[in-house]
């Protein structure tokens, strides 16, 4: 029984380790895309506005 119970508080401490690094990945890669967004209009600054505009609905509507 001490056994069992040893093993499953083993395997939570790596379960949320991993959940761990899972959020620290997530959200570095949610402000790399903030960033992304931020830069966009900068990017395309030359083209007119009815052009960007549809341009960043496509970039928003990106599969992330």
């Amino acid at each position: 029984m001490v056994t069992l119970q040893l093993k499953a508080s083993s395997e939570l401490l790596q379960a949320k380790k991993q959940l761990d690094e899972f959020r620290l990945e997530y959200e570095m890669l949610q402000a790399e895309d903030r960033a992304m967004d931020k830069g966009f209009r900068k990017e395309f600054a030359e083209l007119s506005n009815v052009m960007a505009d549809q341009l960043y609905k496509h970039f928003r509507k990106r599969p992330k």
